[in-house]
């Protein structure tokens, strides 16, 4: 009969330690959002002499959808990054030789005319899985990056503006137990 309990109790211990963890895993959120930050660009006339800039914003994690759940986020995947400018005034004939970076790794290099890629609409995408599964890990662990806009400018007629609208679809995983 002891034995018979023992035997019982053990078996309860496991069978109650493991719902435990099937509970737990039960538990885990899935959710995409979209990270949606601007990084603001002035450039002064240049007067025939390419002039360089350098532009920073912190796009982070927390948002509507991730605030309640930034301390128990489990998986962060990137689903698409992206940018394109918007908000455009100055110099229509002004260009940049421009490298996008997020957190100090390249990710795109481009050179046009900014007016016109305004007026498009034009999407420029990052598809390195290899620098998106890197972003994805410093968001999950740091609940921020840095994204980086820098290169050089040649606008004679005028100053420019823009806006360049950085946009990042996530994935999360978050388990709030």
């Amino acid at each position: 009969m002891k034995t018979t309990i023992k035997f019982l109790s053990v078996l309860t211990f496991l069978i109650s330690f493991a719902s435990c963890e099937s509970i737990e895993d039960l538990a885990d959120v899935t959710f995409n959002t979209t990270l949606t930050d601007e990084i603001v660009v002035h450039i002064d006339q240049t007067n025939g002499t390419s002039a360089p800039f350098n532009m920073t914003q912190t796009i982070s994690l927390d948002n509507a959808d991730t605030h309640d759940y930034l301390s128990n986020i489990e998986e962060v995947n990137i689903n698409s990054l992206s940018y394109k400018v918007i908000n455009f005034s100055g110099d229509p004939a002004g260009t940049i030789d421009v490298e996008f970076f997020v957190d100090n790794v390249s990710q795109l290099a481009n050179d046009f005319t900014v007016k016109i890629q305004a007026d498009a609409g034009s999407i420029f995408e990052v598809t390195n899985t290899i620098q998106l599964n890197a972003i994805a890990s410093a968001l999950k662990s740091g609940q921020s990056v840095t994204a980086k806009y820098q290169g050089t400018a040649l606008c004679d007629a005028a100053d420019m503006d823009f806006t360049i609208e950085v946009t990042v679809g996530v994935t999360i995983v978050a388990n709030p137990l």
